[in-house]
């Protein structure tokens, strides 16, 4: 039997109208837990259009990624491309699905420029990019909106496992500190016009902030809110002043290669090719990493054209392969710990 080979992912630029611009770096993200208590693992595929995956990425809090080619807002369910690498795990250029990801604001993200915006440290669901332009979701304390589409440059979001230190709020000279005065406040860019947003809240006095200007039946406030911060004009009637405000400031299993039980501990001596199946079968452009330390089953092996394959898994389970499939190493690459 000879050993076929799986489809390569792409290494080249991808030419499309408004993508590859954005490129976003980081050594992994703040992982989130479901309800059902599951970790946010989630699935590498070879190609942007493949419908079975190559890889799980069951623990995203340390898996290192280069996120690149993100889909158009408009078409977010699209795949974008995920780098692999450095690690002592997989390198492999593949494509992931930004569903359930979590980004971190490193810089303000605007839903409206200079009025409403996610918080530095914010975490964000990336949507996709505008040629540099990242485009995202937060989500809000509010009754509504839940949440807020804002955009910022590409280097103002990162994928980092650590939430980053908020910096404390500045020390604003206001004129008097308010609150909602109703269950609904509508946002204004300036002291007329029509509002940009309209806030609802379970409750009056339920967001505070600083009075800072007054205008035409108008005042200026500012504040923040969980994850949000704002500075926008609203109406004089809609604010009770002086009022005391209510908002303001795992681990894995094993898959069937085997257990923890009489398990043989080794070292990629080498960077080797990475093969996925429940029969070794390469996957194109995915090498295990020099140095990656795995575990494996004794006898739990195959000769294919005279060469002896050993089903393996990574000793912290970072990378794993996906569901119904078993990674395999060349057993001439595997050496002593």
């Amino acid at each position: 039997m000879s050993v076929a080979a799986l489809p390569a992912a792409p290494t080249t630029a991808i030419d499309e109208t408004l993508l590859g611009d954005c490129r976003i770096v980081g050594t992994g993200e703040r992982e989130r837990w479901s309800e059902n208590g599951d970790s946010s693992q989630f699935e590498v595929f070879a190609s942007r259009e493949a419908r079975t995956p190559s890889l799980v990425i069951a623990h995203p809090g340390t898996v290192a990624i280069v996120w690149s080619h993100f889909p158009s807002p408009s078409d977010h369910k699209r795949r974008a491309q995920v780098g692999l690498g450095g690690q002592k795990h997989v390198r492999f250029d593949g494509w992931s699905s930004l569903e359930g990801r979590t980004f971190t604001a490193q810089k303000r993200l605007y839903a409206e420029p200079g009025h409403l915006w996610a918080r530095v440290g914010a975490p964000v669901s990336m949507l996709g990019a505008e040629g540099r332009v990242a485009v995202a979701r937060v989500d809000t304390s509010f009754l509504s909106p839940k949440s807020l589409v804002v955009r910022g440059a590409c280097d103002g979001v990162s994928y980092q496992p650590d939430e980053p230190t908020r910096a404390s709020p500045p020390e604003r000279k206001s004129l008097a500190s308010g609150a909602n005065k109703s269950k609904t406040l509508p946002l204004y860019a300036s002291p007329s016009g029509n509002p940009f947003q309209t806030l609802t809240f379970e409750a009056e006095n339920a967001l505070s902030f600083d009075v800072m200007e007054r205008k035409d039946g108008f005042v200026r406030v500012e504040g923040e809110s969980e994850d949000i911060g704002f500075d926008v004009w609203v109406r004089a009637a809609d604010v009770d002043e002086d009022a005391m405000g209510g908002i303001g400031l795992h681990g894995f299993g094993t898959s069937g290669c085997g257990g923890t039980m009489n398990a043989e501990h080794g070292l990629a001596k080498r960077d080797a090719q990475l093969f996925l199946g429940q029969t070794p079968i390469p996957l194109a452009g995915a090498v295990i990493e020099k140095d990656a330390e795995i575990r494996y089953q004794r006898g739990d092996e195959t000769t294919i054209d005279g060469r002896t394959y050993v089903a393996f898994e990574f000793e912290d389970y970072a990378i794993m392969a996906a569901q119904d499939t078993r990674m395999w190493i060349a057993k001439d690459a595997i050496g002593p710990r």
